[in-house]
């Protein structure tokens, strides 16, 4: 825009502006404008709209009674109200002073356990409304929400191998429903702990895809992100990733021993075996240096299988503060779990130096000795550096 152009527009606005301002209504409007926008902010909040639905339980059993006490809890625009005469609420709703009403039937706790509540809830609607289906999302939602409790209950009490009792199986459903209404109800993760008879703990494997790449490893805990989904969690920092190894005998193939600390497990990746060379009979021994001291909360031990070859490793594992003087953390010499442990570590102490002794590797169907099956792919221990 050059410079007379810019004049002419100047002009014509200030003519324009001169012009409105000589009219009185315009002044006038422009003065209503902020007094109306207030008014009209209080009117709309004294009218919240909120849609009213009634409720009346018939059910002999507990389950309507839950659904209907969250349901009163509701805080958005729908207010649920029990009442305590089924004909009140009937008439409430054909008077239009209520939009709907639920009726539960006596059964309905009974046909929820069984997975079925075909025909137990009678809703009833106020001529002329459309609140009906919004409220029976509402409610239809709670049911669901107990109905996965039950599922999971069912589930529970129909696995043989964990073997509960009606009592057992009673007194656990009492532990666990304030448990799942508390995650229901907040933005909390759930984690679980579970160990088997055997006092080893389960193989959870989690496979991470990104770009093309495919990452996988074993964890112990599990926690659950309404954002996220499922993350594995990591029992506290790689405490032994690229640190120094030494062992007691020589490897296999020219095989170094901090091959074991490199962070790489797969079947591809190196392992220590010792070399044929070394004494039979007796056990070997590898020392890992932290670098640093720490407090341990779990190892993981990933040993060589051959061909499904079932072996076990006899091994025990030791920490140490000065490389001296070494105190007991594992105890593995009567194990008989093939394959990838994980180790809870519970001594709260500090260590630097860790050190793995393998007395053997077993079949474990035969009892027999499977050296051919010698091999440590990785040793990583996992806790809170000072």
């Amino acid at each position: 825009m050059n410079k007379n152009s810019y004049s002419r527009f100047c002009i014509c606005l200030r003519l324009f502006i001169k012009r409105l301002l000589n009219k009185v209504s315009f002044i006038l409007i422009l003065c209503l404008l902020p007094v109306l926008s207030l008014g009209l902010k209080y009117l709309l909040k004294d009218a919240a709209i909120t849609i009213r639905v009634g409720l009346y339980n018939e059910d002999n059993g507990s389950s309507a009674d839950y659904i209907i006490h969250r349901l009163s809890k509701n805080p958005e625009g729908i207010t649920f109200r029990e009442f305590s005469s089924k004909d009140e609420m009937l008439d409430s709703v054909r008077t239009r002073k209520y939009e709907c009403g639920f009726v539960f039937s006596e059964d309905f706790s009974e046909r929820l356990s069984e997975g079925d509540t075909t025909e137990t809830i009678q809703l009833f609607v106020s001529p002329g409304t459309a609140a009906g289906s919004i409220a029976a999302e509402y409610v239809y939602s709670e049911i669901f929400t107990l109905y996965a409790f039950e599922e999971f209950m069912e589930f529970i009490g129909t696995r043989t191998y964990l073997s509960f009792s009606p009592n057992e199986l009673s007194s656990l459903r009492e532990r666990l429903q304030p448990v799942y209404s508390e995650y229901l109800n907040s933005d909390k993760t759930f984690s679980f702990e579970y160990k088997t008879p055997d006092g080893n703990f389960p193989r959870i494997s989690i496979a991470a895809f990104n770009k093309g790449y495919a990452s996988m490893d074993y964890y112990r805990y599990l926690e659950f992100s309404d954002k996220y989904g499922i993350i594995p969690v990591q029992n506290g920092k790689n405490l032994t990733l690229n640190v120094p190894v030494t062992a007691a005998v020589p490897g296999a193939r020219g095989i170094k021993a901090d091959c074991i600390t490199d962070g790489a497990c797969t079947e591809s990746s190196a392992y220590f075996q010792k070399t044929s060379n070394a004494a039979t009979g007796s056990p070997y021994m590898f020392t890992i240096d932290m670098q640093k001291e720490a407090v341990i909360s779990e190892i993981n031990l990933s040993t060589r299988l051959v061909n499904g070859s079932e072996a076990a490793y006899k091994y025990t594992i030791e920490g140490s503060r000065d490389g001296k003087s070494y105190k007991m953390l594992v105890d593995g010499k009567l194990n008989w779990q093939v394959g990838f442990l994980i180790l809870n570590i519970e001594d709260p102490s500090l260590y630097r130096y860790l050190r793995l002794r393998v007395y053997g590797v077993v079949n474990v169907h035969k009892n027999n000795s499977a050296m051919w099956a010698d091999g440590i792919y990785e040793f990583a221990a996992y806790g809170k550096p000072q």
